[in-house]
């Protein structure tokens, strides 16, 4: 893991003495830029990471980004070794009224969503191998998005009788849990503030299931259960505060 940690600092050295050779100075360039990375850091034992891979649309719903991370470091550092547990807990609570307009629409002259409950929750460890300001991390996260929801329907056609208007019901829940083995790197801009990126590979499990009623009376039911392995080579882009 040395080796990588010194070809990611190779890799920004080879880029900086591009830009020293346009400028006629390609060893100095590389030389302080060697210093910098060198550098050691102070180390603090809280962080906040925020992902701003959301600000540039990476990834897509089926990944379930996390929105923030909270890291809590160790405090001892052994042959430049460390590790971190990390958590984040997202909940969504929202509600929703529509009124359509006319009178045709199968729906039902106003449709409520009473509820919709979507906290996503995520807690894992990570180990780290440190060399001057720059790291390379990799661990494995418990993750889950727990989604309940209720909607109803006014003045909505019955199922069952032609010309029948009433009130329908529909409970919904959809679950995903899954395990994710991930791999990162980190460099630290100074000791307060870094930037990494995170892949992800999600090995996890989903249940799908709804309960519809019209006017108090049982309709229908379903359950749906699926397995699903998903790699993320661009899950978290991460910008942290040390406190």
């Amino acid at each position: 893991m040395r080796k990588a940690i010194q070809s990611l600092g190779c890799g920004v050295c080879a880029l900086v003495w591009a830009v020293g050779m346009a400028r006629g100075q390609p060893l100095d360039a590389v030389v302080k830029t060697r210093e910098y990375i060198d550098q050691d850091v102070k180390r603090h034992r809280w962080e906040l990471t925020v992902n701003a891979g959301n600000l540039f649309k990476l990834g897509y719903s089926g990944t379930y980004q996390y929105f923030y991370l909270i890291k809590w470091n160790s405090k001892s550092v052994k042959d430049n070794r460390g590790h971190a547990w990390r958590i984040s807990l997202s909940p969504q609570l929202g509600s929703a009224e529509i009124l359509p307009t006319g009178d045709t629409l199968s729906q039902g002259s106003r449709v409520v969503n009473d509820y919709n409950f979507k906290p996503l929750f995520a807690i894992g460890h990570e180990w780290q191998q440190i060399h001057g300001r720059t790291m390379l991390f990799g661990g494995i996260d418990f993750a889950g998005v727990l989604n309940w929801s209720k909607g109803t329907a006014y003045d909505a056609p019955s199922p069952r009788e032609g010309g029948v208007s009433g009130t329908s019901v529909v409970h919904y829940r959809k679950h995903i849990i899954w395990f994710a083995p991930f791999l990162g790197a980190k460099i630290y801009l100074n000791h307060r503030i870094s930037v990494s990126a995170e892949s992800h590979v999600q090995f996890g499990r989903g249940i799908d299931s709804y309960r519809s009623s019209f006017d108090n009376e049982f309709i229908a039911r379903s359950k749906f259960t699926w397995k699903l392995i998903e790699p993320a080579p661009c899950y978290f882009i991460g910008l942290s505060y040390n406190l």
